[in-house]
């Protein structure tokens, strides 16, 4: 008999140190495990295929994907890194982002925007737990992209601007305008994308400096969201407008090579 109560002993000992071993490992387990705050994504399909992402977890760490698909070859490029964060805005910090050297990211109307660095860009936010204000919704202006006017590049005569909703049906009205003012030169309204920096000036004015180009190929009507244009010539395809939304009317307009 206490043979037998023994090994019913050594048997119930072994099961509860295996279930504190275990319990022990879950816990450890779920210790390691790191939620995602933030995650954005962004497909291209020009000359190459490729698909970036970008994953901020809940200990300040980020993982940067980028997937590049060409005929001739493929590449992984992965980056990590820590941020810290303040509001809606994310530091990159020790250490920049390696893939543009960007050290600052703000997010703001479902987009992340990584600002500086040797080219500005931004990704789409599929969800977030880190605040991210929605100054425009983008549904309702489907051939406009707002970015940020970059102070360090110019002079003291103008700061950014954060252009709103009813910010944007104005400047489209006089959009409007003065392509019909100008109907001669240009294609229609519709034929165009337009990429807007909003600014103040030292007399504390709307400004809105406009560049329209049109929609020449797929690459230009699918990303011209993500990254502003650059276009050299261009003709009536490529055209400035400068709006004082104060004062409600344009002040510029030309074409390039005109």
């Amino acid at each position: 008999m206490q043979r037998k109560l023994k090994q019913t002993f050594k048997v119930i000992a072994l099961l509860t140190i295996i279930s504190c071993n275990y319990n022990s490992q879950d816990a450890t387990r779920k210790l390691k495990k790191k939620d995602t705050l933030l995650y954005a994504i962004e497909y291209s399909d020009d000359i190459s295929k490729s698909i970036m992402s970008f994953t901020v977890f809940t200990d300040s760490s980020y993982v940067f994907t980028n997937i590049v698909e060409r005929p001739n070859y493929n590449k992984t490029e992965e980056f990590k890194g820590l941020l810290k964060i303040k509001n809606n805005h994310l530091n990159l910090s020790p250490f920049e982002l390696d893939y543009n050297k960007s050290q600052n990211a703000e997010l703001k109307n479902n987009y992340i925007d990584f600002e500086g660095g040797e080219f500005p860009f931004r990704m789409k936010i599929e969800k977030t737990k880190i605040q991210s204000p929605n100054y425009i919704n983008y549904s309702n202006f489907p051939d406009i992209a707002v970015f940020k006017f970059i102070e360090k590049e110019n002079s003291g005569h103008y700061k950014n601007y954060e252009i709103n909703n009813g910010d944007l049906y104005k400047a489209e009205n006089i959009l409007k305008q003065c392509f019909n003012d100008n109907k001669g030169k240009l294609n229609k309204y519709s034929d165009y994308v337009k990429q807007i920096n909003a600014v103040k000036n030292m007399q504390n004015e709307i400004i809105l400096f406009v560049h329209c180009y049109c929609k020449l190929d797929d690459f230009i009507k699918k990303e011209f969201r993500l990254t502003p244009i650059e276009m050299q010539d261009g003709g009536k395809c490529n055209v400035y407008i400068e709006i004082n939304l104060s004062k409600n009317k344009y002040t510029h307009f030309h074409t390039a090579g005109f």
